[in-house]
């Protein structure tokens, strides 16, 4: 299924009108597609043209743009000038790709050997516990803090939650150099109170699946939107994903270095990257779910897309590793 089809009801429809300018409303554009998701009820960040999910793909793929009179519930698109031929359909299916590019090209069919994955994930997860209090169980401390949130938190519990998000994103490198150096915790609040709404309580699924991706970029838009700094880096946005939901690996270098050296995703955050993760975790479902549920009995379950990412993480810090020891 390419991007956008999903909402294929709204493009047939703006393609039909004829018009340059389409105003319909929040409810008459849900009967359009079949219902939208209530988050789009509640973020404006999910009316954006730039958004990273399917759903923009539901005009531009019609080649119209789109501003949103949030407020009244009211869309209103606007034909474009500019060519689709980045956006539409057809192209997601025969993308054009860039020879100096390595990130934009489609990978291949992944060539890491399972045996070799499970036991990355294996080795990360002794470094966290070699030691007392190391950085490795950060995550676990912050992941646990968000799933066992009470449903309704109030403002004391959220402050709460952005201590672990801050002291988590600090020892994963994401307060040097930042523009968190120059706020406290509660720099995170806005962000928490709208990401611990019910729009995302599905995210916390024991048995989290490819069905979460939709919402994962959704809660993306959102974390992309709260902050002071724009643009924000796909690895500052996938760490938060990564420590308050577990539905996205975290999108750093070492990760993304392993991500391509093994042609399992293009190492470039978003939806075709992450059904890509998908993909592999399925094909091998029996040993990821095995080795979840050893590392479970420790008393933490790992999301799907942790173990995807201390798997890639850690094939990625040793390659890097070995290449520094190479050239001294």
């Amino acid at each position: 299924m390419a991007k956008g089809d999903k909402y294929i009801g709204l493009t047939k429809y703006l393609q039909g009108s004829g018009s340059d300018t389409v105003e319909l409303t929040f409810s008459q554009i849900g009967d359009l597609v079949g219902g939208l998701p209530p988050a789009a009820y509640r973020h404006r960040a999910y009316w954006s043209d730039g958004s990273q999910g399917s759903f923009s793909y539901g005009w531009l793929n019609a080649g119209y743009s789109l501003r949103v009179q949030f407020k009244d519930q009211i869309a209103i698109f606007t034909k474009s000038d500019r060519k689709p031929s980045a956006m539409t359909a057809s192209s997601l299916k025969k993308p054009s790709i860039r020879a100096d590019s390595a990130e934009q090209k489609l990978p291949r069919k992944a060539n890491l050997d399972i045996g070799t994955a499970i036991n990355a994930i294996h080795t990360y997860h002794l470094s966290g516990r070699d030691a007392r209090h190391t950085r490795y169980t950060s995550w676990d401390h912050c992941y646990s803090a968000f799933v066992s949130c009470p449903e309704n938190p109030d403002d004391e519990h959220i402050e709460y939650l952005c201590l672990h998000l801050a002291w988590y994103m600090a020892s994963w490198g994401m307060l040097r150099n930042s523009f968190l150096m120059n706020h406290d915790h509660l720099i995170h609040k806005p962000l928490l109170s709208k990401l611990l709404s019910p729009a995302f309580h599905s995210l916390y699924c024991e048995n989290q699946s490819e069905g979460s991706i939709d919402l994962t970029l959704e809660a993306a838009d959102v974390i992309r939107s709260a902050y002071p700094v724009k643009p924000l880096t796909d690895t500052f946005i996938t760490k938060i994903l990564l420590g308050v939901f577990g539905s996205s690996p975290a999108y750093d270098r070492f990760f993304k270095g392993a991500a391509r050296k093994y042609s399992i995703c293009t190492g470039r955050f978003g939806e075709k990257s992450l059904r890509q993760l998908w993909t592999y975790y399925n094909d091998h479902i029996a040993e990821f779910e095995l080795m979840k549920k050893r590392l479970s009995n420790e008393g933490l379950q790992y999301p799907p897309m942790k173990l995807i990412d201390m798997c890639l993480w850690r094939l990625g810090y040793d390659e890097a590793n070995q290449t520094k020891k190479a050239a001294l």
